[in-house]
């Protein structure tokens, strides 16, 4: 259950600060018609008539594990290359299976020990897509470490080495981590299933919110039309807001905005802010079917490309993404949703192998509460991610009820 920041009003700028009394926001464009459709990196998604499930998700990864043809083109290289990848991937996914079928068998924070290798398996299934059978000759670590002795969240800080973690995060990202360090607590706060603990932990503020998506289309035109569930606050050099008031503008919040975004007037939920985006697509008069189809996916591909580094996927319907800020409100250090959690997990792993005592109620109430929640609480996030990124898909997963207003 993420938090927000302090309440502000308006984004008009002074003094480079975000203020809440300076003026009224501007009404929106006028529209004629609205599409409601979630961001993804291509513009492409698919939508299941269920909620998500991992026994769903399995189905759909096994189902490239079996099946070479729907997958092969995808690796880099000529034949015998393709062929190599191919029968590397099927065994990590069978052994992601494996290590998560163990997991959800096993009690307590000691499933972070097994939860870890599925995806870390999934990780280098995923690998293989982007890097081909390369990386495997290379020293094969996770890329990432934590601190030896460890001394608790407040305090630890996860090295970035060469490994998995780096090369998931610099092909997810088209850039490296920006530094080689990153303290845990920091990198919790980005931890969106966490988010109700990390808060009543009172080890800090989860900072994640949630984001919906429409494209608003008139005689000549379309653009996106973006509602946030947390106003934006702070300075405005700070990182998260240069992002996303660099390719969007605040307007005015319209009554209807639920039925512009498809959230069911059931939800109590509301938007605290609403933003057009600056770029806008020529749509030629009377154009539909597949032609104005491929205009909705080039609009969601520009306006996912346009939260670079700070969105990601929701594994739930309640959202169309998730706003992951920067680690620092001073510096860029994009760290999305699913990263974090991929770093958490490794990090409570390495508690359960070599720091126990760190993990035990009776010594460390508020810190074991909080980390014995996140293997079960993270691995969703990141088995849908996992998804994503190797079934190309970008699913989205709708319950039937989901459906009525």
């Amino acid at each position: 259950m993420p938090r927000g920041h302090a309440a502000c009003q308006t984004l008009a700028c002074t003094n480079r600060i975000l203020r809440t009394e300076v003026m009224a926001l501007a009404p929106g464009r006028s529209v004629q018609r609205f599409q409601i459709r979630p961001i993804t990196p291509d513009g492409k998604l698919v939508v299941f008539d269920e909620p998500w499930s991992s026994r769903l998700a399995w189905l759909q990864l096994l189902w490239l594990a079996d099946n070479e043809d729907a997958i092969r083109a995808r690796f880099p290289g000529g034949g015998p290359e393709k062929s190599r990848a191919f029968k590397e991937f099927r065994a990590f996914l069978y052994q992601a299976k494996a290590y998560y079928v163990a997991a959800e068998s096993t009690e307590g924070v000691a499933s972070a020990l097994p939860f870890y290798y599925s995806f870390l398996n999934l990780a280098k299934a995923e690998l293989l897509l982007s890097r081909g059978t390369s990386f495997l000759n290379s020293s094969l670590g996770h890329g990432i470490r934590a601190p030896n002795p460890a001394r608790g969240v407040q305090l630890d800080r996860l090295r970035i080495i060469n490994g998995v973690f780096r090369w998931l995060y610099t092909d997810r990202l088209g850039h490296g981590p920006p530094e080689d360090e990153i303290p845990v607590a920091r990198v919790l706060r980005n931890v969106r299933p966490l988010g109700y603990e990390f808060d009543h932990s009172g080890i800090g503020a989860a900072a994640t919110y949630g984001g919906w998506h429409a494209i608003a289309i008139d005689e000549q035109r379309m653009w996106s039309i973006i509602a946030l569930d947390t106003r934006l606050a702070g300075s405005s050099s700070n990182p998260t807001n240069q992002a996303i008031l660099r390719n969007f503008t605040p307007v005015q919040i319209q009554r209807n905005w639920k039925e512009i975004f498809g959230v069911s007037l059931r939800s109590v939920v509301q938007a605290q802010a609403v933003l057009e985006s600056k770029y806008q697509q020529p749509v030629e008069r009377g154009v539909e079917g597949a032609a104005l189809s491929a205009h909705f996916e080039k609009q969601s591909a520009a306006a996912w490309k346009a939260l670079a580094g700070i969105a990601d996927f929701s594994h739930l319907p309640t959202h169309d993404f998730i706003v992951c800020p920067h680690l620092y409100e001073s510096r860029p250090w994009p760290m999305p949703a699913s990263l974090a959690a991929y770093a958490t997990l490794f990090y409570v792993s390495s508690l359960v192998r070599y720091a126990p005592s760190l993990l035990d109620p009776r010594d460390n109430p508020r810190q074991a509460w909080l980390l014995s929640a996140a293997p079960a609480e993270v691995a969703p996030l990141l088995l849908h991610a996992a998804v994503n990124r190797i079934d190309a898909t970008h699913s989205f997963y709708w319950a039937p009820e989901a459906m009525r207003a």
